[in-house]
């Protein structure tokens, strides 16, 4: 058996940040380092699967891995409190489809800063909009606050604080106008508060960081895989291609934040502050800055946003394969690339006028 200093010696080799990672771990469990060694030789089945992965590993993957680990368990427990409602529940394939009519437009508005910023809401009440409009949850009540009812709400989060953005007498107003779209995960006291209809799905997971599990969730619930890019504005472009819209809107779609935005303040520099241990200096490599070519606009970005952007991209780009026209009309943030155009938000309004 090799000694403790030997093994000591042999991991203190490793990468500084993968060596603090592990020794996060003996820590947490107590292990030697023997033991450890021996936990992983003990349960093969599940190091055979960690040995499977990816061995260079960006940041964007790895917070990926991470979140869906750490909201795994709050996830199960939401499925459980629903688990009746959502089984008797319309699936998103109930949703009515528009085959029949031609060129069909749809309208997604994400939470992103430039939506306010540019005051698109208000836009969108002068102008009027003859098509479907997606909203996500957090911007519902700036909508109807402005006149503008969208048709569907986007709900991916299985947070509690999803409450928030419903538990108002406006929203109430406008139950039997709007419905909900769901994920399967939602939070138990979002489901019970909401007083309209809702469809729902079930968030297809990647299969390399929990093997079966979106899967087995699907078939348990018998409700309709989804893919998405992680974040909620993406249900509403999914679904408005499946439901037979081919030019699809963006506003509010930024998957960044602007330059003067403190970093400090952005969404997930706890978590940042958590996994690095307070080092400041590793998490400012984190962030990268973007300026738009078609807008002018400069942004930044994290992880967390660049998985987001990456994985928005490739659905852009498959829509466009099909035949779907996607445009980024946000006037701000990351969003540009094969698959997508990009037009100011008063141009793109006024085509339907043509």
């Amino acid at each position: 058996m090799l000694k403790k200093d030997v093994i000591s010696a042999c991991l203190r080799k490793l990468d500084v940040n993968d060596w603090r990672q592990l020794q996060v771990i003996k820590k947490q469990y107590k292990f030697t380092w023997s033991q450890f060694i021996h936990q992983l030789a003990t349960y093969p089945e599940l190091t055979e699967h960690a040995m499977k992965l990816p061995p260079d590993i960006d940041e964007t993957a790895m917070v990926n891995i991470k979140t869906v680990h750490n909201l795994l368990p709050l996830w199960m427990d939401n499925i459980s409190e629903s688990f009746e409602t959502i089984k008797i529940g319309k699936d998103i394939r109930d949703i009515p489809r528009f085959d029949d009519i031609e060129n069909k437009r749809a309208l997604v508005i994400g939470a992103g800063p430039s939506l306010h910023r540019n005051k698109h809401l208000e836009l969108l009440a002068d102008q009027g909009f003859d098509g479907i409009i997606f909203a996500a949850d957090r911007v519902l009540v700036d909508c109807l606050n402005v006149g503008v009812i969208p048709d569907y709400i986007m709900t991916l989060d299985g947070s509690e604080k999803i409450l928030d953005y419903i538990d108002h007498d406006i929203v109430d107003q406008y139950s039997d106008r709007v419905a909900a779209i769901m994920c399967i995960t939602t939070h138990p006291s979002v489901v019970q508060r909401w007083n309209g209809n809702i469809f729902w799905f079930s968030n297809s997971l990647d299969e390399t960081i929990v093997p079966n599990v979106g899967h087995v969730m699907h078939l348990l619930l018998n409700k309709t895989e989804l893919f998405t890019a992680g974040h909620a504005s993406s249900i509403g472009w999914s679904v408005a291609h499946t439901i037979g819209c081919k030019e699809i809107g963006l506003i509010g779609l930024d998957l960044s934040y602007p330059v003067d935005t403190p970093k400090k303040d952005t969404w997930y520099y706890d978590r940042y502050l958590e996994a690095y241990n307070g080092n400041v200096e590793e998490i400012e490599k984190l962030y990268k800055t973007y300026h738009h070519t078609v807008f002018g606009t400069d942004c930044y970005y994290d992880p967390v946003f660049a998985n987001y952007l990456l994985c928005s991209l490739a659905h852009f780009n498959t829509a466009f394969s099909i035949g779907s026209r996607i445009v980024n009309c946000s006037e701000g943030g990351a969003i540009e690339g094969d698959g997508v155009e990009c037009m100011y938000f008063a141009e793109w309004l006024s085509e339907k006028q043509k």
